[in-house]
C-alpha cells in the first residue's frame, strides 16, 4: 500500500478499488454533471479529465508541482475504445470477443520498440464477469505467460482473486475483497493506473474489473504464499464519502491519505 501511494503522487496512480456486480444495476451518468472534472490527491497533484460529446473520454491530464505532466488520449471506433497513448512514449490497444467485451489489452511502445511489451487477456464466466486474466510478455522471439489469475464471487461480489505462475506452482498471491459500501457512480478511469498497464495490483485495477462493479470495498486483503505458509499480508480499509450516489472522496485509513473527485 505504501508503494501504492507513492506511485500516485508521482502520477503512477494506482487506487485499491473494486465494487460488487450483483443484482443492483450501475448508476447511470443521468447528466455531464455525473462526469468526472478532476481528481485531486491530497492536494499533492490534479488530473484533469476531457470528454467529448458523448460523454465518452477523450483526454487526461495529471500534473504536479516539480514533475512531468502525464497525458492519456483515447482513441474510439464504432463506438470501441481501440487505443490510448500515453504521453506519447507508451500506447495501450484493445481487442474485443464476439459480446463485445475486452479480450486484451496490449501495451507497447511508440515507434521503433513496438515488437516487444505486454497484454492482459481476459475471460468471462456466464454472467459476464471477469473469470480468468492472464499477463503475458512478448519480443519479436517469444510469448511468455507471467501469471494466470482466477476471479471467485460470491452473493455477486467479487470475493477473491488467486494468481500463480507455472514456473513457481506453491507461490500464490490471492485478495480478499471484504466490506462493500453502497451502491454509488464513479468512473472507472479515476481507478486505473495511467502509465504502465502492469503495476502493483494490476488484477484488480485493469479496464474490464473496475467497469464491472457497482460498490466499493472497505477492505482489501493482500496474502504472499509459498508452500502454503504466509510470507506477507497486508491490509488495508477505505472510508469512503458518497453523496447523491456519487464518489466524492476516498480515505486511506493506514495513512489518511484522500483522494476527492469534481464533477
Amino acid at each position: 500500500m505504501q508503494r501504492l501511494i507513492q506511485t500516485v503522487l508521482i502520477f503512477t496512480l494506482t487506487v485499491f478499488l473494486s465494487c460488487r456486480k450483483d443484482r443492483d444495476q450501475p448508476v447511470p451518468v443521468s447528466s455531464t454533471n455525473d462526469l468526472v472534472r478532476s481528481i485531486d490527491w491530497a492536494n499533492k497533484g490534479t488530473e484533469l479529465y476531457y470528454y467529448n460529446p458523448d460523454s465518452t473520454v477523450s483526454r487526461t491530464v495529471a500534473s504536479s508541482p516539480g514533475t512531468v505532466t502525464l497525458t492519456r488520449d483515447f482513441k474510439y471506433q464504432g463506438g470501441r475504445l481501440v487505443e490510448i497513448l500515453k504521453s506519447g512514449i507508451l500506447k495501450e490497444v484493445f481487442n474485443y470477443d464476439n459480446a463485445d467485451r475486452v479480450a486484451s489489452i496490449t501495451e507497447t511502445q511508440t515507434g521503433d520498440n513496438a515488437y516487444f511489451g505486454t497484454r492482459l487477456e481476459f475471460r468471462y464466466n456466464e454472467e459476464g464477469l471477469v473469470s480468468q486474466l492472464d499477463y503475458i510478455e512478448f519480443d519479436d522471439l517469444k510469448t511468455t505467460l507471467k501469471s494466470r489469475s482466477q476471479f471467485e464471487y460470491k452473493e455477486g461480489n467479487l470475493f477473491r482473486i488467486t494468481s500463480s505462475n507455472e514456473k513457481q506452482p506453491s507461490f500464490l498471491v490471492t485478495y480478499t475483497l471484504e466490506d462493500y459500501s453502497e451502491n454509488c457512480y464513479f468512473s472507472p478511469w479515476t481507478r486505473i493506473e495511467p502509465f504502465h498497464l502492469i503495476d502493483q495490483d494490476y488484477q484488480i485495477y485493469n479496464l474490464p474489473v473496475q467497469k464491472q462493479f457497482t460498490r466499493l470495498p472497505g477492505r482489501i486483503v493482500k496474502e504472499i504464499r509459498d508452500n502454503g505458509v504466509i510470507q506477507e499480508k497486508k491490509t488495508e480499509e477505505f472510508d469512503y464519502e458518497i453523496s447523491n450516489r456519487r464518489l466524492n472522496k476516498v480515505r486511506y485509513r493506514s495513512n489518511n491519505f484522500t483522494i476527492s473527485y469534481t464533477y
